[in-house]
């Protein structure tokens, strides 16, 4: 059986060997009390990281890595995976024929401004649920919506792809998106493609509170960028 291939990228710059302290791989560290090891996945972190997630993520979806891995998961690198079962959950549902496999997202949307997704989406066609620190010893949960369901869009703080669906079919990331809108502009750029997206419910902690400045000059200028690309739609 094929390995997962995670990838994450952090500002921060490389710690000791074995020091790794950031909540996805302390995460995927704590689940080898679980037998969850280098057996079922490998990790690569790109430190320091001053450049777009699309020109990250786009050079690990090429023939090379979509031959060697099952899937290949593009997670932030302040999400903590609170779920010993997510590989299996993500294996069932490629199986099941899904080429994209997130955590958050909408069965349809109405481009628009604000550019968020669940503000372009109505309640009903929302799906997936995600976990945010309240304080230091307790969580809150943000539920979107039932799952498994069929989505158009998805949140990019997790999103896995089905390896032998992009040999076929591959999906690139638009580079002209950096932090914001490349996992919108992703999704609707898979569904042209034919590929079936499902939020599923897998277990996480995201230690973000989102978009914390709507008004930033570095989320208008995306948003005005995506808004441009699909206002003729």
């Amino acid at each position: 059986m094929k390995r997962f291939l995670i990838i994450t990228a952090t500002r921060g710059m490389p710690p000791p060997p074995g020091e790794e302290n950031t909540p996805v791989t302390t995460s995927l560290r704590d689940m080898e009390a679980y037998n969850i090891t280098s057996t079922d996945h490998q990790v690569i972190i790109r430190h320091g990281n001053k450049i777009g997630l699309p020109e990250i993520y786009n050079t690990y979806i090429t023939k090379e890595y979509l031959n060697d891995y099952e899937g290949i998961i593009f997670v932030h690198d302040d999400v903590y995976i609170d779920d010993p079962k997510f590989l299996e959950k993500l294996r069932t549902h490629f199986k099941e024929g899904y080429s994209v496999v997130g955590l958050a997202g909408a069965g349809s949307a109405k481009i628009g401004k604000p550019a968020l997704w669940h503000l372009m989406s109505e309640r009903g066609h929302q799906a997936g649920a995600v976990a945010h620190p309240y304080n230091d010893t307790t969580t809150y949960v943000t539920a979107f919506g039932p799952t498994p369901r069929p989505c158009l869009i998805m949140d990019g703080l997790f999103l896995a792809i089905n390896c032998e669906k992009f040999k076929k079919t591959p999906v690139k990331f638009d580079e002209q998106f950096t932090f914001h809108h490349y996992d919108l502009d992703f999704c609707l750029q898979c569904n042209e493609h034919k590929h079936k997206l499902v939020a599923i419910n897998i277990n996480v902690i995201h230690n973000s509170p989102g978009l914390l400045n709507p008004d930033s000059k570095m989320f208008l200028d995306s948003q005005d960028k995506f808004i441009k690309k699909y206002a003729k739609n």
